[in-house]
């Protein structure tokens, strides 16, 4: 799978050179799967132990994640508000995730391709998430904007709007609205009476000719 992102183009996943996708469709795939429960419940797991078999009877095959941002053992990458998702390298595409965060009901998702290690041997996938996740989280902020007072061009924060009782608010049609219909009436009459005439035009030259008898 080749991305292009604009300017140069890296492989992701299996490759093949007439597969497309960007990190903006990674997002969106991402987003998408947020919504299914079980597989939130399924990228959050840090570990997970395989059942007992009939060919392997032993419960001792236990997976670790390589989501690093979920192990809190792992200082320098685990990152507190981290849910997800997918890690991701090939030696084209190179070090890749898709991560989710989850702060106070606000919900990112970051993407990062084609990374690799600092010289000190730190993977800079994860560092560039953390970084990324603590930017959102310090710097989004929602507005709802008040449409009872016409004319005001303020804006008031939506965490301190308590919505449980809210009434709809009063429009307040523009004069310049009623200016504008009144003159697509106008027209709409000026055009029907023209149409009119030139009817009553063509139904007078249709009548026949009648000579006028001499005294």
């Amino acid at each position: 799978m080749v991305l292009n992102l604009h300017t140069f183009q890296i492989q992701v996943g299996i490759h093949d050179k007439n597969l497309y996708t960007t990190a903006y469709d990674l997002s969106l795939l991402a987003r998408y799967a947020m919504n299914i429960p079980k597989f939130m419940e399924i990228v959050k797991k840090t570990d997970y132990s395989l059942p007992p078999t009939v060919l392997h009877q032993k419960e001792d095959r236990t997976f670790h994640t390589s989501n690093l941002l979920l192990d809190n053992k792992e200082v320098d990458y685990y990152y507190e508000y981290a849910t997800g998702l997918k890690t991701g390298f090939t030696s084209p595409a190179g070090d890749c995730i898709v991560a989710s965060s989850k702060k106070d009901n606000l919900e990112f998702i970051v993407v990062c391709l084609h990374s690799n290690s600092f010289d000190n041997g730190l993977r800079k996938k994860f560092l560039d998430c953390k970084t990324l996740f603590d930017f959102a989280f310090d710097n989004y902020t929602s507005y709802y904007t008040n449409l009872q007072e016409p004319n005001n061009n303020s804006t008031i924060s939506e965490e301190t709007i308590d919505t449980s009782n809210a009434l709809v608010p009063e429009v307040n049609v523009n004069t310049n609205s009623y200016k504008f219909l009144i003159k697509i009436v106008c027209i709409i009459i000026i055009v029907v009476l023209f149409i009119i005439g030139i009817l009553v035009l063509v139904k007078t030259k249709s009548r026949p000719y009648k000579r006028k008898r001499r005294r």
